[in-house]
Parts: C-alpha cells; sequence; structure tokens
C-alpha cells in the first residue's frame, strides 16, 4: 500500500483567537523519516549526498502524485498514459545511468512546489509567482556569475522585487558539486578588528576572511558588498565582484529622527538566499540561490539588532535617550519599534518591495486556509512564522501549526567551505595543525577538523589528554570598574600582556558523547574552541597519522606545560556568586567623586561589603559574609592625588577582599592620574605576572623566557616605528555638518550631542579679578539631554587656533592642512597589508585633528616624551626629553611650575620636527570637561544653564595659561555649538520625597547644582505642592561686592520660602576670615535637627578641602549635639553615606599656582527665550 492509499488520521489544529478548529489530513503523507518531525522545530538535516536509485524512484513519484491546486504546472494525472510513459523513461534512465534529468516544465514545478513546501516561509502565498532560471548547462564559474547577475538583476527590477530561483546542474558527486559559498547573494563582510570586536557583520566572518584568502581586499567599512564565491564542478571556487549598479541598498532614515541617517545604516534590496541545497524529484541540486522579498522585521528585529548580527540596539537607544540599565521601562521594544519604522519608510520612500509584519501574518492566514481546502493541510514552524516583534498583535500568533516535511523541499547543507575542505585537502595537508586546518574549514566538528578516519578510541584518548592539560590550567579573572574608560584599558592591557607571556594556547575545550549523523559521519556532540589548539594535541595527531594511537610519547605531560587563562569583566557583568570559586583576582579600579565607586562598580560593592550576601551557604563565614580563602588578589587603584580620598575605591576593595579572607598576591599599587599612571601601571602589572608564576607554580624553561622577554620590553611597547604608520589621502563626496559631532561619537564610543549658546552673564562685580559666569545653553529640545539636578554636562573643548598653527609649523612634510587624510598602520615593518587605524574617524584632516580631536594643552606624559627623545637628532635635546621621561620627581617640578603644552617642548628642542602621522597616532585626544548644571527643565525648558569659572595658571616664566574648556567657552558667540553629553549623577540628585530636609553646603563654584535644586522646588511650587520640606543653604565665598554668586536669586528665593535659611561666610571680608565649617558649628544645633532627627539628606559641593573641612566639622556636631564619642560620631556619619543621605560633589582645587578667576559663566540652552533672569 502506498503512502498516499493510507488511511489518513488528521491532526486538529486550533485558531484559539477565533476558536475554529482544523484537520490537517496532509501531514501524515509526510515524506519517509520526517513523519517523526511533526512537532520538531528544527527538521533533520536534508541528505546530501547522491542519492540512491531507489530514493530517485521515490522523489519522482512524490513529485509527480504531490497534492496541489489546479495550477498552471506540470502535473499529469498518475493514470494517464502521458505520466506512465514519462514513469517508464526515468526508470530506464535510472537503471542504465543511475540518474535521470528532470524537464524544465518538472523544474519549474518542483521549484515552486518547494517553495509551497517550506514550513518556515510566511510569504508562500506568492509560490505560484516563481520565476525558474534553468542554469543546468553552466560549466564554468564564470558561466555562473553570468546567470547569477542575470537573477540579481531579474529579481531587483528596480526595485519592484520580483520572485526567483536559478537551478544550476545537479549533483553526481560529492566531491563534484556545484555550489555557490554566499550564503545570500548580496550581504556584507564582516571583519575581525585587533580588539576582538567585529566591523560588518558578524554572520559573514567567515564568508569574508574565506574571500580575503582568495585575493579579495574589502574597504573595511561596515557594509562592504562580498563578492560572489562560486565554484563548478568541485574546482577550487573562484569570485567576482558584484557591479554596484545590481547591487541596489537602501540608506536607512526615519521620518521623525534626522540622526538616524547619520548613522550611516543601510541594507540590501533583496534577500537572496544561496547557500540551501533544492531537493527534487530524487534530484538534489546544492546550488539554487532563489529570493523573495523582505519582511520588515526581517531587517530590523534580526539583522540589526540580533546581538550575534549589527547589535545597533543600545547605540540607537542612546540617540533617543533612553535608559538602558533596567528592563522596566520597555527600551527595547521603544527601540524595535522605530528601527522598523525607519526601514519600512526607506524602502517605501525608495520605490523598494517591503511587507509589515502585520500585513504578512494576515496574508499568510489566508494561504494557510486556502491550503487547507485545496490539499488538507499546510506545513508550519510557529517559531519561524510568528514575527519577532508584535507578535500577539499578529494572527498568526494565536493559530496552531504543525510542522513537517514535505518535498520537493529546501534543506540546509553544511557551508561549501568545509564541504570542499573535506574532499580536497589531501591526506598530507590534512596532518598539519588543528589550528591551521581549523582556519581552513572554521568547522567545530572535530572529525572536519582532523579528517574523517578517526576511530571512537583514537578521539577519547585526545579528549583525556586535552582535558589532563585543561585541569592544570589556573584560571584568572580581571574585574575592572571604570567611568571614563581608562581602567578598561589597562584591563585589557594586562590580559593581553598575560596572553603574550604565557602563550594561552591550550584552550580547546571538548565534550560530549559520540554522536552519528545521517549520512555516518561520527562527530563530537559539543566541541568549544576558546582558543588555538595546545602544542601536545597538534604533536599527538601529527605523529599517529590521524590513525588509533600506538605510541606512548603523548602519555606523559611535559611539566612546565601549566598555564594561566584571562577572562576580563566590567563589574557590572560580573556574577558576584562566581567569586569563591576564582583561583586568581586581579582587580583594576578607578575612584569616582569624592571615594566613591565609579557607576559600573557601585553595586558589586554594595552587595560585596553587605552582611546577607549569602551566595553559597557553603562558603559563608563570619557575619553571613562568603569566604574568598582560597582566592589570591591584587589591586591596581586609579585616582587623582589632587583629592584627598586618592584612591579610596581601590583602597575599599583591597581592604574587603582581605577582610573576607583572600590572600593578597600582591600589595595594592596605585596610579595618579596627574603623573606616573602609566608607569604604575606597568611595574605592577611586571610584578603581578612574576609573582603569579611562582605562586601558581607556572614553571619552565620556555615561559619564563617569554616573561622576562616581554616585561623586559615592555616599556617600548608603545614605541613608535615610522613605517608602521602612514596617511592617505582621503576622498569624499561632501562634508557632513556634523562632521565633528560624529567624529567625538567615533573617538569617545559614546553619543554626542550639540548645543548652543543663547547668553553669557557675568556673575562678578566689574571690580573683581575674577571671572564667573552663567551660561544659557540651547538644548533644541533634544531627548538625548534630558537632565535632572545634580546631573553633569560633559563639554568637548576646542583648542585655540593659534595653538594649532604653531604645532603646524613644527611638523615636519606636512600635508595640505586641510586635506582629509586617512591614518593606515601595519602591525610589523615590512609587513604588506595596510589597515586602516580607526582611532580616529576617516576622512579627517591634520587641521581639524588637531583643533577637536587631540590634547595638545596637557603636559606631555612620560611614555610621550620618551617617544620623543627617541625621534631627537639634537644629542642636548635628547638628554633633556629623556631625563623628564626618566625621572618622575623632575617630570613632576617641571610640569608644576611651567605648566607646559606640546608647543612649548617643540620650541624647547628646535630640532625635533614631527611626522604627520606620529601626531596622528600618538598624542593623546582631548577629554570631556565635566560641569555640574545649573538650571531646571522645568523652569527652563529647552535650556542648561551652567557656572563656570575662568581658570588662570600663573606658571614661573610670568606668563599666563588659561583652562582650556572655561577660556573657549569665554570667547566663543553667542549662536555656536558646543559638542557635549549629560553625565547622570544619580548620588547627587535630590530625595524622592519633596517633603525631606534639604542641607547644602558649598563655596564659589560650588554652587552651581544647588541652583538647580531650588529652581526644582521652585518649579514643583508653582505646580501646586505647598508641602515642601525645608531647604538651608551654608554658601561660601570671599567678598558680598565681588563673588557673591547667584545672590538676587538666592535672596528671592528666600523670600519665597524656597530656601528656609541662608547662611552666607565671607573669608575676605575683614580679618576675621569667616568659612562656611564655622557656620555649620555655629547652627549646628539646627543640623542636627534636621540631618539626624528628621532623617534630611546633607550635599556637600566645592573644593576637596572644603568637603574634607565640613566632614570633620559634621563630627564635631555629631559630638557635641548627640552627645557621642568620637567613634560613635564617624560611625553615625558613616552610616548617613551607606543610608544614600550624605552626597558629595567634588572637583579638584589644582596646584598652587593656579588661579580660579571664577569667571562662572550661566551658559542657557533656550528655545524661544531671550532673557536668562532668574525667576
Amino acid at each position: 500500500m502506498s503512502n498516499l492509499e493510507k488511511p489518513i488520521r488528521p491532526f486538529a489544529v486550533h485558531n484559539l483567537l477565533q476558536d475554529e478548529t482544523k484537520s490537517d489530513r496532509l501531514c501524515p503523507r509526510s515524506v519517509g523519516d520526517y513523519r517523526d518531525a511533526v512537532i520538531c522545530q528544527k527538521p533533520p538535516l536534508g541528505v546530501t549526498r547522491f542519492p540512491s536509485s531507489g530514493r530517485i524512484v521515490a522523489g519522482l513519484a512524490a513529485l509527480l502524485s504531490s497534492p496541489h491546486s489546479n495550477a498552471d504546472d506540470a502535473k499529469r494525472p498518475a493514470d494517464s498514459a502521458e505520466h506512465k510513459a514519462r514513469l517508464k523513461e526515468v526508470i530506464d534512465s535510472i537503471q542504465t545511468t543511475g540518474s535521470y534529468d528532470l524537464t524544465y516544465d518538472e523544474l519549474c514545478f518542483g521549484s515552486k512546489l518547494a517553495w509551497r513546501n517550506a514550513a518556515r516561509c510566511i510569504g508562500r502565498i506568492q509560490w505560484r509567482n516563481l520565476r525558474v532560471i534553468d542554469a543546468r548547462d553552466a560549466r564554468t564559474p564564470s558561466d555562473m556569475f553570468e546567470y547569477l547577475k542575470e537573477h540579481i538583476s531579474y529579481a531587483t527590477n528596480g526595485g519592484n522585487i520580483r520572485s526567483c530561483i536559478t537551478v544550476f546542474p545537479q549533483r553526481t558527486e560529492e566531491r563534484l558539486d556545484y555550489r555557490v559559498w554566499n550564503t545570500e547573494l548580496i550581504n556584507y563582510a564582516g571583519y575581525r578588528q585587533p580588539d576582538g570586536t567585529i566591523l560588518g557583520d558578524p554572520m559573514n566572518l567567515k564568508l569574508t576572511e574565506v574571500c580575503e584568502q582568495l585575493g579579495w581586499r574589502g574597504r573595511r567599512t561596515p557594509h562592504d558588498v562580498l563578492p560572489l564565491v562560486v565554484q563548478a564542478r568541485g574546482n577550487p571556487p573562484e569570485f567576482f565582484e558584484i557591479p554596484k549598479e545590481l547591487a541596489l541598498q537602501i540608506p536607512l532614515k526615519h521620518p521623525k529622527y534626522d540622526w538616524f541617517a547619520e548613522m550611516g545604516i543601510q541594507w540590501f534590496a533583496m534577500p537572496a538566499v544561496s547557500y540551501m541545497l533544492f531537493d527534487c524529484g530524487g534530484i538534489l541540486f546544492p546550488a539554487s540561490p532563489f529570493n523573495g522579498w523582505y519582511m520588515s522585521s526581517e531587517i530590523a528585529a534580526r539583522d540589526l539588532t540580533d546581538s550575534n548580527r549589527y547589535s545597533i540596539t543600545k547605540t540607537v537607544a542612546r540617540k533617543l535617550g533612553l535608559d538602558t540599565s533596567q528592563n522596566v521601562n520597555l527600551w527595547k521594544d521603544k527601540v524595535l519599534l522605530e528601527i522598523t519604522t525607519a526601514v519600512l519608510h526607506s524602502y517605501s520612500e525608495t520605490g523598494v518591495t517591503i511587507v509589515d509584519h502585520h500585513t504578512a501574518s494576515e496574508q499568510f492566514m489566508s494561504h494557510l486556509e486556502t491550503e487547507y481546502k485545496l490539499r488538507g493541510g499546510c506545513p508550519a514552524d510557529w517559531v519561524w512564522i510568528v514575527p519577532p516583534m508584535s507578535s500577539s498583535l499578529t494572527p498568526v500568533f494565536h493559530m496552531e501549526m504543525i510542522n513537517y516535511k514535505l518535498k520537493p523541499s529546501y534543506e540546509y547543507q553544511p557551508a561549501a567551505w568545509t564541504s570542499w575542505a573535506k574532499f580536497h585537502e589531501t591526506r598530507e595537508k590534512r596532518v598539519m595543525t588543528l589550528a591551521t586546518l581549523a582556519k581552513i574549514t572554521g568547522s567545530r566538528r572535530l572529525t572536519t577538523l582532523i579528517g574523517y578516519d578517526l576511530d571512537r578510541s583514537t578521539i577519547r584518548l585526545a579528549v583525556s589528554l586535552m582535558m589532563k592539560v585543561l585541569e592544570k590550567r589556573v584560571k584568572c579573572t580581571i574585574l575592572y570598574a571604570t567611568e571614563t574608560g581608562k581602567s578598561r584599558s589597562f584591563a585589557n592591557k594586562m590580559a593581553a600582556m598575560a596572553r603574550q607571556a604565557f602563550n594561552v594556547k591550550v584552550s580547546f575545550t571538548l565534550s560530549g558523547e559520540m554522536r552519528t549523523n545521517q549520512n555516518g559521519e561520527r562527530f563530537m556532540g559539543h566541541v568549544d574552541s576558546v582558543g588555538r589548539v595546545g602544542t601536545e594535541m597538534e604533536r599527538f595527531l601529527a605523529v599517529n597519522g590521524y590513525q588509533p594511537m600506538k605510541s606512548p610519547l603523548m602519555l606523559c605531560l611535559p611539566a612546565a606545560t601549566r598555564k594561566i587563562h584571562f577572562r576580563i569583566y566590567a563589574l557590572d557583568e560580573y556574577d558576584l556568586s562566581w567569586l569563591p570559586d576564582e583561583e586568581l583576582v586581579l582587580l583594576i579600579a578607578s575612584t569616582f567623586g569624592n571615594g566613591d565607586p565609579p557607576a559600573n562598580g557601585v553595586s558589586f560593592y554594595q552587595t560585596l561589603k553587605g552582611t546577607g550576601l549569602n551566595i553559597n551557604n557553603n562558603n559563608n563565614i563570619n557575619n553571613n559574609k562568603f569566604s574568598l580563602r582560597h582566592i589570591k588578589y591584587s589591586v591596581f587603584a586609579l585616582g587623582s592625588s589632587s583629592y584627598e580620598t586618592f584612591c579610596a575605591f581601590g583602597a575599599d576593595l583591597d581592604k574587603t577582599f582581605s577582610t573576607l579572607g583572600g590572600k593578597r598576591l600582591y600589595p595594592m599599587a596605585r596610579g595618579d592620574e596627574l603623573g606616573g599612571q602609566e608607569e604604575s601601571f606597568s611595574k605592577w602589572s611586571k610584578d603581578v605576572l612574576k609573582v603569579s608564576c611562582n605562586a601558581f607554580s607556572v614553571v619552565g624553561s620556555d615561559i619564563q623566557a617569554r616573561l622576562d622577554g616581554m616585561l623586559g620590553s615592555l616599556s617600548t611597547d608603545t614605541k613608535w616605528i615610522a613605517n608602521s604608520y602612514r596617511y592617505m589621502a582621503f576622498t569624499r563626496d561632501k562634508k557632513s555638518p556634523d562632521e565633528i559631532r560624529k567624529g567625538l561619537e567615533h573617538i569617545h564610543q559614546r553619543k554626542v550631542s550639540k548645543v548652543t549658546l543663547k547668553e553669557r552673564i557675568q556673575l562678578q562685580h566689574t571690580n573683581s579679578p575674577n571671572k564667573t559666569y552663567l551660561l544659557a545653553l540651547s538644548t533644541f529640545n533634544d531627548n538625548t539631554l534630558q537632565y535632572t539636578p545634580g546631573d553633569h554636562l560633559a563639554i568637548y573643548p576646542v583648542n585655540d587656533s593659534i595653538l594649532v598653527e604653531k604645532i603646524l609649523s613644527k611638523i615636519r612634510s606636512p600635508p595640505e592642512c586641510d586635506v582629509p587624510v586617512q591614518l593606515e598602520s601595519r602591525s610589523r615593518k615590512g609587513q604588506s597589508d595596510w589597515t586602516v587605524d580607526s582611532r580616529l574617524p576617516l576622512a579627517t584632516s591634520l587641521r581639524t585633528a588637531l583643533t577637536y580631536y587631540l590634547d595638545i594643552t596637557s603636559a606631555p606624559r612620560r611614555p610621550l616624551l620618551a617617544q620623543l627623545a627617541r625621534l631627537c637628532q639634537d644629542k642636548e635635546g635628547r638628554s633633556f626629553l629623556q631625563k623628564l621621561a626618566e625621572d618622575e620627581a623632575t617630570y613632576n617640578q617641571w610640569k608644576n611650575t611651567t605648566t607646559p603644552t606640546l608647543f612649548d617642548v617643540l620650541e624647547k628642542v628646535p630640532s625635533l620636527k614631527l611626522a604627520p602621522s606620529f601626531i596622528l597616532s600618538q598624542l593623546p585626544t582631548v577629554k570631556a570637561r565635566y560641569y555640574s548644571v545649573s538650571s531646571s527643565t522645568q523652569l527652563y525648558p529647552g535650556e542648561v544653564h551652567l557656572t563656570i569659572s575662568l581658570i588662570i595658571n600663573d606658571n614661573n616664566s610670568g606668563s599666563m595659561k588659561y583652562g582650556l574648556c572655561s577660556n573657549w567657552l569665554n570667547n566663543i558667540e553667542p549662536g555656536n555649538t558646543i559638542n557635549c553629553f549629560v553625565r547622570k549623577v544619580n548620588t547627587f540628585s535630590l530625595p524622592d520625597d519633596v517633603n525631606t530636609p534639604v542641607i547644602m553646603v558649598g563655596n564659589g563654584c560650588g554652587i552651581a547644582p544647588f541652583r538647580s535644586f531650588w529652581q526644582q522646588r521652585y518649579a514643583d511650587y508653582k505646580r501646586g505642592q505647598n508641602a515642601l520640606g525645608p531647604m538651608y543653604l551654608f554658601y561660601g565665598c570671599q567678598h558680598p561686592d565681588k563673588n557673591n554668586l547667584h545672590h538676587e536669586e538666592r535672596s528671592r528665593m528666600v523670600k519665597t520660602g524656597i530656601i528656609t535659611k541662608e547662611y552666607t561666610a565671607f573669608s575676605r571680608l575683614n580679618k576675621n576670615k569667616v568659612y562656611v565649617q564655622d557656620l555649620l558649628r555655629k547652627y549646628g544645633g539646627e543640623i542636627r535637627r534636621q540631618l539626624i532627627d528628621l532623617s534630611g539628606h546633607i550635599y556637600i559641593c566645592g573644593f576637596s578641602s572644603m568637603a574634607e573641612g565640613v566632614q570633620d566639622t559634621i563630627i564635631k556636631i555629631l559630638k557635641k549635639e548627640c552627645r557621642l564619642t568620637e567613634t560613635k560620631a564617624i560611625e553615625m556619619l558613616d552610616k548617613l553615606k551607606t543610608s544614600g543621605r550624605w552626597h558629595e560633589d567634588i572637583f579638584n582645587s589644582g596646584e598652587k599656582k593656579t588661579i580660579t578667576t571664577n569667571k562662572r559663566c550661566h551658559f542657557r540652552l533656550a528655545v524661544g527665550l531671550t532673557s536668562v533672569s532668574p525667576p
């Protein structure tokens, strides 16, 4: 009895939305072994080897008797004479030749039916309209390329996409296949960058490597169209560039947000799948690319937002101004909606066919209804049919579906490069290192990597040997906490140094059971490659020729094979429950504010310090804290010595790890951003690596030699080699109006917004030698610049044009200073392949880089001076530079007394002429300057205000040097653009409860955030919020007639009752100097009542010296007013801090020679306002 003659037991499927039930009578007729895959989400891999004659006959029968509608295809009644004659003809051919050829009509019918049977396709309603290009006469790669060009041209159709399939010769022997190596006819390259990131499409990383091995070179942009790689009759593949006019691409833009187009994202018009195998009538066609048209969510929700694809979700979120730190605000959903909107808008506007997921779902339901009427069922994979967004809003979500296989069909098959390597690498070539063979095949199957003639015992022995090596590895975790990215940079450098020293090669993890696939090939169930293959495994396989091992050579591992495996995590990425199981932990931590952890370290630190961790009951020790007794650790702390809390967070981490039982492997080291930070890190990292070797018995002459050599050359890691850099002229169509802002985004890897200066008001008296301004900046209601009182506005300054010209005059053979250039580098002298250096944005002129991107005003750091000394031809100048680079004391004295810039160095050593490539590659990039916001958006919508003092440095030479950013802001004209971003400061925000008492303590410019506080309270009052808590202000300045900042506005706030009490200390009014600490002591009783009795919050903003004095004063107040011992008073102060009621925003008081002219500009970013008059 044939399959069609068997009694049919239909499957019931339900439409839950319409409460209907259908009976699928087609499923029991599914082909052969696929009957068992009814509810399978991933149908088995299709047969890929040359089919037997029996299977061909069965396939032909399935084709000729397939249930179908009254289509116009080549379908003959089974009892017709024509049908019988054709069947006899095919059987005779099979008996004679082992195969047969499909007629064109049969090929067309089978192609359409295969699309109709495709359970994963939502767009099958168009299956009758598929055009078939018969390319079975192709014999060479050139023939194949011509057919593919015809396919792309026909299908693209100027944007009016048409469905099409091109069928190349059928399989005769698998090793003689015709294949298209691309996964899609048009897709984008993916390049692995030196830092491990992927530029372009990560999905095509391996294919890109294959293309480059064949000789293709892309432009290394995110959207390089890959060439078509084809093989004919099993011969080596060839690549062909797709003509630009054929590869229609659509730049994506948003109907509402102009910045979306500025992101430079684009996508191709036609999705043509080219890696699948077409199984028709028992004949296999390994090369049969086909296409339909895009559904919008395919691009938006998969290609652009999947984490293993372009992954632009967080980038778009930042541009939308969304908080990505938590899921509850549904930021991901908002981003996906906007990306989908942009895709639909862009394709529709350019006239390219696309369908939205709602329409596609409705069309599929119509197709489903028709199929049940005509065929009695319809195979469908629910997981693939349901759109990846708005799923429950589409009708397909509520429809039960049955997933089964019908023939003809489109099947998955192994990547072309793995199949080709398997059949065409000789046995001698297969006996090569696993690392090399893995690079060729890109396969994760062990048998594909090492040939397919291994028996089970060989593989198990290899795994056993590898596990012995892996057991000897020491796990080292590098944790970093960063605010600006410096700690992350050090962490990556530490890992790179360690990998070089220990040569982390044995990192090939094998696990799982031996399995057999449909083709009879044995493979390991799971193979996870995390590094290079170990030498021991390579020797074992090479010596034994991939045969069962008979020699005992590899049974004994060398004694010196113990390695250290390094992993890097940011503190907010690390699961604290892993900590007790670690062996070696290296912490690199910055200190933020007045001793606080950076934002990405707060949660980790608070949990670690807590008493109720209870992560693992087996690890709990005293006070419910888990034990770190088995951990060895060391800390490198970063900070600024201008603060009394220098490196406080790193020191707290060091102490906490020790308290929890950790063993300090090496004493904590400190890196001072004011000088010697790089040198301190180099010394710490050297010593830690050496101590780690001894502590974990990492011995052996090979490892020690690598370690000594690497550490000995560490100080010259950044050595600049002239022949390793070059700059090339770069041609661009037109200059972008937002070029500088985009360039800053490229350099600093964050969203940068722009504001304009609306107004600048001098806050100090005209007789005052100091300058302080209120700046009014217009935000144009940019939602990326949303801020709350207490936040910071970070501004990227612009270098003085006169200084830029002076440096340009010191450059050797400069290019035309305004011509865009592209910096390129190569890793080794003599290496022919140049790669684009991504440090600076593309198409940057030398003048632009010096003006906007590079730091030319800070004192050159010692590593840079060392490089300059190596380039100096003048003996006296070289000696001067070497002394500064090598002697920290001499360097610090020189820096503090002369406040030098790069130009000062070049002028001091006139023989030193720098190459343009040196300038572009070695100078540090400019850093943002942070200022507390001085306004409330509720009182000044579309604006942000800043209170800024002009900084002047008076050096020993008698010349005055102005602070870069404050001087620039002082000189620009209203209407000028300022590049900036908002930094959220959650630790310095007003209490959620407006009834909570607030005490504000500040001096000088420290009043800046408090202006935003009282403006926010005033806005609350204007909205009818009458029950406002008390607000006290303790403010210190020199003289009431000179620098009593915002005094008129403060007086109005006192009169309206917003500020309950205001106390001002004048330190230069008379001989009796009065400071804010004195006023705090005077009103100690009121401080105790508001802060302790009423659970108020205290905010301190100003110089670090003032903040320390305030803290000491509060301790004395607590001792006196609460009648406590000093120890208890300190404990009470600590409770204020841990409960989040003690807030500090502290800034550097600078060197002794620094004059704060308090040129505080109040900049207001305003829309539709003509005045900055306070409320």
